[in-house]
């Protein structure tokens, strides 16, 4: 065993000695804090100035009129004898527009924070110690790994990923962490891979106290790294009360047995979490590496039907060229692991995508069965649901895959998303600025807000946002059509033709949906445009066209017998 820096930084026992004077300190800070509140400190300058004004007039004033020097004396000795009685009263009474009140007490003390459900943890993402950047990815996928293997312990409450991905790096106190994720345990540990031999450190630690519960340190062969997974996931499990019993249901394994596989499983994961679109590609450059190690590996599968469908998401491949991978890799995961949360949600985002709404509702609800507390499937099948209008139960998803993972900028966008499909703008707009505050370079939060200000008649705030996620997403094609539009509403037609031009120049390079060329068009009043784009969106099989039934955006085109015809062959007339 070996010493390793702490993430958090908060775990150290105070002595005796120390706590003494930190509740000394303590109770000074109390004091100084009320003085403040009761503006005693501020009475005490004023008094100050002004009891020197008076004495220095008085000496001004006395001399030319031949008083004695004894008068003047007597009048600084009365200023000074009223400085502690003024203190006093400025301590008992204020002075308001309604006269002078008696001071109200200090509010009372807080009461005592609600204890943390003791079957509660949170993983916060591993140190990597090895001075390499190249190797974060291993320090990140032991992370999720880890996560992973205790989300499937029963009566366990894990939280997300996203969550406690927030903290990387952070050195808030551990106490704090666990307030804010309601988790009473907190996992932390470090990372170091030399040539094949791995070192790696973990700690449990009680979130309420901030003592360690466990320490260990593992130094083997890369080859031993499954077992390690095990052993660390058996003993954190063993260590929490009422879920200690079910050490033996742990399930640890990454679904393969090939080491090189899982790292190369790893590091897609890596990238896909960045969720650029170079990243994306590399992502399915790697699972494809593990998958031709292990055809049988259903996790990595279903990596790469993940990132093909974000690319088709983001509009970064043509429906032609990715949605045939996409489904295949999702079906591969699906038959090499028939009961796991995350191969489900796989097929559904597929079978979105394919417009095959039926398939797709029945993916989601068999993925929320299989693991209610796995936040990304609730967070997409709230989507789903907004889609399709079924505005109270996209709400509710929504919210619950917002209190699942509550740190997540991704989930508390698609959040305002549910909100702006349903027309509830304003409240759309309180959740996203809350989002941007959070996280004020995410473009997709900055693109619902400038679809809400729009609607709410506050042009010039949308195209401000607008031009901001344009900037933040590297000019995407999304952000920059909802801008055109903006541009539009905002009366400068001359700046919607140059995103026009810009979309039209694009598309000559790379395939840009007709749904996104569709959108300046509206703005303009050019419905017979728009509707020419949207119908090659629908014969190209834009992912984006499942957005068609309540995106507010398309409200000017709604009742158009040729947009009725549109709903129909996507499917949702309805």
């Amino acid at each position: 065993m070996f010493g390793w820096p702490s993430s958090t930084g908060s775990c150290r026992r105070l002595p005796s000695a120390d706590r003494a004077v930190t509740t000394k300190q303590d109770r000074v800070r109390r004091f100084f804090a009320e003085l403040r509140r009761r503006k005693v400190i501020r009475f005490a300058i004023g008094y100050a100035i002004i009891g020197a004004g008076i004495t220095e007039g008085a000496s001004n004033i006395f001399g030319p009129l031949g008083l004695s020097e004894g008068a003047q004396k007597a009048i600084a000795v009365l200023v000074l004898a009223g400085f502690p009685v003024a203190l006093v009263l400025s301590w008992v009474f204020d002075i308001t527009l309604r006269g002078i009140e008696r001071t109200p007490s200090a509010a009372p003390a807080a009461l005592p924070r609600e204890p943390l459900p003791a079957d509660s943890i949170a993983i916060i993402p591993f140190e990597n110690l090895s001075g390499d950047a190249a190797q974060s990815y291993l320090a990140d996928g032991l992370t999720e790994e880890l996560l992973v293997a205790l989300s499937r312990v029963p009566g366990l409450r894990v939280a997300a990923r996203t969550s406690c991905f927030a903290f990387r790096g952070a050195r808030a106190d551990v106490r704090e962490i666990g307030e804010q994720l309601r988790a009473k345990h907190i996992v932390e540990g470090s990372t170091r891979l030399t040539g094949g031999r791995l070192r790696l450190s973990v700690r449990l630690i009680d979130a309420e106290t901030g003592y360690a519960l466990w320490t260990e340190a593992y130094e083997r062969e890369i080859e031993s790294i499954f077992d390690i997974q095990a052993e660390i996931a058996r003993e954190i499990v063993g260590r929490l009360p009422r879920v200690g019993a079910a050490t033996d249901q742990v399930v640890a394994g990454p679904g393969t047995n090939d080491v090189h596989a899982f790292q190369e499983y790893l590091q897609g994961r890596f990238h896909w979490n960045r969720r650029t679109e170079s990243d994306l590609r590399r992502a399915i450059e790697r699972f494809g590496s593990a998958v031709r190690r292990d055809p049988g590996y259903a996790r990595a599968w279903a990596g790469m039907a993940d990132a093909w469908s974000l690319l088709l998401d983001y509009g970064g491949v043509e429906p032609a060229k990715g949605l045939d991978p996409a489904r295949e890799a999702a079906e591969r995961a699906l038959a090499a692991s028939p009961d796991t949360a995350e191969t489900w949600t796989s097929i559904a985002l597929v079978r979105d995508f394919e417009w095959r709404w039926a398939d797709a509702e029945e993916a989601f609800r068999r993925a929320i069965e299989l693991q209610p507390e796995y936040p990304v499937a609730r967070q997409r099948y709230a989507l789903h649901l907004a889609w399709a209008g079924r505005h109270d139960e996209a709400a509710r998803e929504a919210d619950a895959a917002v209190e699942l993972d509550p740190l997540s900028t991704a989930v508390s966008a698609s959040a305002g998303f549910v909100l702006c499909y349903a027309r509830r703008f304003n409240d759309a707009v309180a959740r996203l600025d809350r989002t941007i505050t959070a996280d004020p370079g995410f473009a997709t939060a900055r693109v619902a807000l400038g679809v809400c200000l729009l609607e709410l008649g506050r042009a010039q705030e949308a195209v401000q946002s607008l031009r901001r996620a344009v900037d933040d997403s590297g000019r995407a094609s999304s952000a920059l059509a909802l801008l055109g539009l903006a541009h539009a509403r905002a009366g400068d037609e001359g700046a919607t033709r140059a995103v026009i031009a810009e979309l039209d120049e694009r598309r000559k390079q790379k395939w840009v949906s007709g749904y996104q060329l569709a959108l300046p068009h509206i703005g303009l009043g050019e419905y017979a445009a728009a509707l020419d784009h949207l119908e090659q969106a629908c014969y190209d099989r834009a992912p984006q066209m499942a957005y068609l039934g309540h995106d507010p955006a398309l409200d000017p085109l709604r009742g158009d017998v040729r947009f009725t015809a549109l709903l129909a062959r996507v499917g949702l007339a309805a």
